[in-house]
């Protein structure tokens, strides 16, 4: 039988930090895949295909209004502009990667740390 491979990995290649493990699944039908350990969680998210919410990267920024520019990270060959938003016990980290004609949204939820730099740097896109 001939394995189905996820909506996250058809189109981005990573390494998950060691010590980390990794989930997939779908969130009110968006697929995802985190990588957690401890408090901290990196996840990756699926938008623009399937019957997702947000269509354009401007629509997700959108959503997320209380979000600021944090500087700029190079991921995936491009600069791309890292964004944070703090909420009372913790904070997070996103940035936002096109991908075919949807895109994908990278995520590090509690301290950045090196696991999160480590993973943006090794972040690939697979062709299309």
């Amino acid at each position: 039988m001939k394995r189905v491979e996820s909506p996250v990995r058809l189109r981005a290649a990573f390494k998950t930090p060691a010590g980390w493990r990794a989930e997939e699944g779908r969130l009110d039908g968006v697929p995802y895949l985190s990588l957690t350990r401890g408090g901290r969680s990196i996840r990756i998210r699926v938008y623009g295909y399937f019957d997702s919410v947000f269509q354009r990267p401007e629509e997700f920024l959108a959503s997320l209004p209380d979000s600021v520019e944090a500087g700029t990270v190079r991921v995936a060959g491009a600069d791309r502009t890292l964004y944070r938003r703090s909420f009372l016990t913790f904070a997070e980290e996103f940035l936002v990667v096109p991908c075919g004609k949807g895109f994908l949204a990278l995520s590090c939820l509690g301290p950045p740390g090196e696991a999160w730099k480590g993973f943006l740097k090794g972040f690939r896109l697979k062709p299309s």
